[in-house]
């Protein structure tokens, strides 16, 4: 449709019209001219042209829809053919308009009170002799639709227009006089609901305008819209268009669960589980997780069969644990699934054990995303437990594990790079891998990462480095690496000098956890100690 309007709508309405077209008959004019003894007037000139129609050219009675008196001009605009009519005034006086000024078919009679002299003047009179077939008129129907996310809009406005020939700047001006006027309903229906206000909540929300979001949402929730205060109470969490503060966020989602509402229950349990803006309570944490698990919320009939399994808040039970395991993945819920999966990898644990069963749920909740299913699957195909034995799929599993930055996989590619096990050998990818896992505290993949920074495998030999990975895994109680940190604090590697004392503390740690090269170690330092006071006293 070529008509362009003006108007953009705040809620991106769109419109459309159907014209409904009658035939009508315009009267037909004929000149008559007349000579006649009159003071003499400098008349206006007017001009319009339709077709099938002689052109209006004169000073007399014309036919508008409004007329509009400005200061160089007039201008009038006609309900037949939405076509402007421009009156210029060439003399600076304002002219008398007498008449009506009406819609409709009213007449408006103009004329330039410019009086001349008294001469016998010729001048043109429009004399009505009859009518012939000219444009077609039209009774329109405008309609407006709203199709956004407003659930208390009116989807579709219609309007009867009497559109009688309009052209395209006509409708131009009526689609966007008619926008306008819907679009202030449209806010009027808003201020009145609070749904519509979260509803636009979610809209700024999903577009990044994170502090309009928090506008509507705030104006909804102080109306007891229980998703709007669960909405505030997720954006205080996390600090999004509002300044982070987690007390704010368990007063918003405690307002929301009070209502009964199943998001605003999960997200105070999980407060109460993790004391996170108030005092950590198992129990209460366990309820409102069992209100929201019963009605249907996904996410927290998982969180409930964790509580289960684990007995936190409640008796530790197996078989419930996997009910409502069973019920998350029966909605779909990929940490549901995985779940479900390694208790049937595990069996002993509320079901029999069923490789096949396993990997099936595992194979769901991978193909959502979920990492820790994915490292999984990425086991089972290259073992071949409950699937067919493929490398090709377990390496692909375990490269978009990996990817999602699951610490376990992104450890296990390492070594397979490092040893050329599956894949390609390649030191430095292998170090690659190792490197994304530590930075995530995976203790076996510092330790790697210090052999590799120690021996010079796939990055520059850097003892300094070495001792600072060896560190981060000795700190999380790692035998070998608490072993390495003892010899090269023996030796004086990655140190300024030899530390004897450290070196036997690092032993001894991990002579406790049954190391025998660390006793070993151990055992040396003691006897050189033991020739060294020797000698020692034999010099005394």
């Amino acid at each position: 449709m070529p008509v362009n309007v003006n108007y953009t709508s705040k809620y991106d309405l769109t419109w459309s019209y159907e014209p409904n077209y009658v035939d009508h008959n315009y009267p037909v004019y004929k000149n008559v001219e007349q000579t006649r003894f009159e003071p003499t007037y400098d008349y206006v000139t007017a001009w319009r042209e339709e077709p099938n129609m002689v052109p209006v050219i004169g000073s007399r009675t014309v036919w508008v829809d409004s007329l509009r008196v400005e200061k160089d001009s007039i201008f009038a605009w006609y309900s037949s053919g939405g076509d402007q009519l421009v009156v210029d005034r060439k003399p600076v006086d304002v002219p008398t308009v007498v008449g009506t000024e009406q819609r409709g078919t009213h007449s408006v009679q103009y004329q330039k009170r410019v009086q001349t002299g008294s001469r016998p003047v010729s001048s043109t009179v429009q004399v009505k002799t009859g009518t012939q077939p000219g444009k077609k008129y039209a009774n329109s129907t405008l309609t407006i639709e709203y199709k956004g996310i407003l659930p208390c809009v009116q989807r579709c406005y219609s309007f009867e227009v009497l559109a009688q020939g309009w052209c395209d700047d006509h409708w131009s001006r009526e689609i966007a006089r008619v926008m306008k006027e819907v679009d202030s309903r449209i806010e009027a229906q808003i201020l009145e609901s609070p749904l519509a206000q979260y509803s636009l909540a979610e809209k700024y929300y999903c577009e990044k305008d994170f502090k309009e979001a928090i506008k509507w949402a705030n104006k909804a929730a102080t109306q007891g819209n229980a998703e709007a205060q669960n909405f505030l109470g997720n954006r205080y969490f996390v600090g999004e268009g509002v300044t982070k503060k987690v007390s704010k966020s368990v007063e918003w989602h405690q307002k929301a669960a009070n209502q009964g509402n199943a998001w605003g229950q999960y997200n105070l349990a999980r407060r109460y589980y993790n004391g996170e803006g108030i005092i950590k309570d198992f129990e209460k944490a366990a309820k409102l997780a069992k209100q929201a698990a019963t009605q249907g919320n996904a996410e927290a009939q998982n969180f409930l069969g964790n509580r289960y399994f684990a007995g936190e808040g409640v008796t530790k039970d197996f078989s419930k644990s996997v009910e409502w395991y069973q019920k998350a993945a029966n909605q779909g819920n990929a940490w549901g699934q995985y779940n479900l999966g390694v208790r049937y990898s595990n069996g002993g644990e509320g079901v029999t054990k069923d490789p096949v069963m396993a990997a099936e749920y595992f194979q769901k909740s991978a193909s959502q995303g979920n990492g820790n299913a994915q490292a999984a699957l990425a086991v089972r195909y290259r073992l071949g437990v409950g699937v067919t034995k493929d490398l090709s799929k377990a390496i692909e599993w375990l490269t978009k594990a990996a990817n999602q930055g699951q610490a376990n996989a992104q450890y296990a590619l390492g070594d397979g790079y490092y040893s050329g096990v599956d894949v390609t050998k390649d030191h430095t990818k292998a170090v690659e891998w190792y490197q994304k896992a530590a930075n995530q505290g995976h203790a076996n993949a510092q330790n790697k990462l210090g052999n590799r920074y120690y021996s010079g495998e796939g990055v520059t030999k850097n003892f300094s480095k070495a001792r600072e990975w060896y560190q981060k895994a000795a700190n999380q109680g790692h035998v070998y690496a608490q072993n390495k940190l003892g010899e090269m604090c023996m030796n004086g590697e990655g140190v300024f000098f030899k530390k004897h004392s450290k070196a036997a503390e690092w032993f001894q740690k991990a002579a406790n956890q049954g190391c025998e090269r660390a006793q070993n170690n151990l055992e040396t330092m003691t006897s050189k100690s033991k020739k060294q006071s020797s000698i020692t006293c034999l010099i005394s």
